[in-house]
């Protein structure tokens, strides 16, 4: 789903809705625009029984490679990371919790 207002528009990517508790706006999951980036565990051997490995990330799947005026992505931080050149991804702020602490939301968006 796609949230629009007059003077923007915001896609959540993300395979789950995020709610900016400032505002109180949810976004909902767009499933026709998931964003998703591969990964690569390479075995790093045992710690006694206990199986190591790193992780390496790679190729971005379904990002559009076009951006558009006022038109913005709602995407993981791994997703952002990858291209910090883009001006129209944003990511969860802090993270808010609640008293058993489970995340209920963030404090706005990082640009």
């Amino acid at each position: 789903m796609v949230f629009s207002s007059p003077s923007f528009q915001i896609i959540n990517t993300t395979p789950h809705a995020i709610t900016d508790v400032v505002s109180g706006m949810t976004f909902p999951s767009d499933p026709n625009h998931q964003v998703r980036i591969s990964e690569t565990l390479i075995s790093r051997g045992l710690l006694g029984s206990i199986p190591l490995f790193s992780r390496t990330f790679g190729e971005l799947y379904n990002l559009p490679l076009d951006t558009k005026p006022n038109q913005y992505y709602l995407v993981s931080l791994l997703v952002k990371q990858a291209r910090p050149q883009r001006s129209d991804l944003l990511c969860p702020g802090e993270l808010v919790r609640d008293e058993k602490g489970v995340i209920i939301g963030c404090k706005g968006f990082i640009l």
